[in-house]
């Protein structure tokens, strides 16, 4: 069931930050959006967008690797703690 669920996880980080990413990249053109390209509120919504996709990776990367390893024992914190991180970096960025 643990293993599910970090699938789970992954792969609904990888769509919601695929779909932050869309969602932002509609106001790009404007250079002024969020105070320019450099701003620190755009580079922050760049790094919650980024961190959505990557940490997704990384859950379904630990699932995948634990089940083809036929690993689950010992894998309850890692798999909350990557859980605890794919959703709090982005609450934190955005």
């Amino acid at each position: 069931m643990q293993i599910q669920a970090t699938i789970a996880a992954g792969w609904i980080g990888i769509c919601v930050g695929c779909a932050a990413g869309a969602a932002q990249g509609l106001f790009f053109h404007d250079e002024n959006w969020l105070g320019g390209y450099n701003s620190w509120a755009r580079r922050m919504l760049r790094l919650g967008h980024i961190s959505l996709v990557g940490l997704g990776l990384l859950n379904l990367a630990f699932a995948l690797s634990m089940a083809a390893l036929g690993i689950a024992e010992g894998t309850l914190w890692p798999a909350r703690l990557l859980l605890a991180g794919a959703v709090g970096m982005p609450l934190v960025c955005y």
